[in-house]
């Protein structure tokens, strides 16, 4: 990776590209959490917090106050600007409210992104598609694992 062109004509080096798929993966993480996906919580949320929290320690934020309103902006350059921004972004979303219905899909091979408009809060996947497979895949487990009650043989 080292070379490969980044915003503003800076290159990412390993560790850039390393911080930058840690910070998808605790992003994912939360967002699962979002979602209801039982199999993140407790240690793993945690850590993505964890590292979340560390992340932000080094890529800080300025707050940017004019006439029209007030948002958070990364004084950085490169590779720095672009994590801080996404953490930016995180905090923006947070603030307004919305942060809680950003969800990543609980379909194991999917795990989008989307945003909750259920009037419920409750939506777990990103698509029925998403939807319609989980379901199909928890219901051959259940086939595979045979009768859990005598009486149904």
């Amino acid at each position: 990776m080292i070379g490969t062109p980044a915003a503003g004509g800076a290159t990412a080096s390993d560790v850039d590209a390393a911080d930058a798929r840690e910070l998808r993966d605790a992003l994912i993480t939360v967002l699962l959490a979002h979602s209801g996906d039982d199999a993140v919580a407790g240690e793993a949320q945690s850590d993505a917090e964890t590292f979340l929290w560390s992340i932000a320690e080094r890529f800080p934020l300025t707050s940017v106050v004019t006439a029209r309103g007030a948002n958070l902006v990364s004084r950085q350059a490169g590779v720095p600007h672009l994590m801080g921004t996404v953490l930016a972004a995180v905090v923006e979303s947070a603030l307004s409210g919305d942060w809680a219905r950003v969800k990543a899909c609980r379909n194991p091979p999917c795990h989008t992104g989307f945003f909750d408009h259920s009037r419920n809060r409750t939506a777990g996947f990103c698509s029925s598609g998403c939807r319609s497979q989980a379901s199909m895949r928890a219901y051959r487990a259940r086939r595979k694992a045979g009768p859990n009650d005598p009486a149904e043989s």
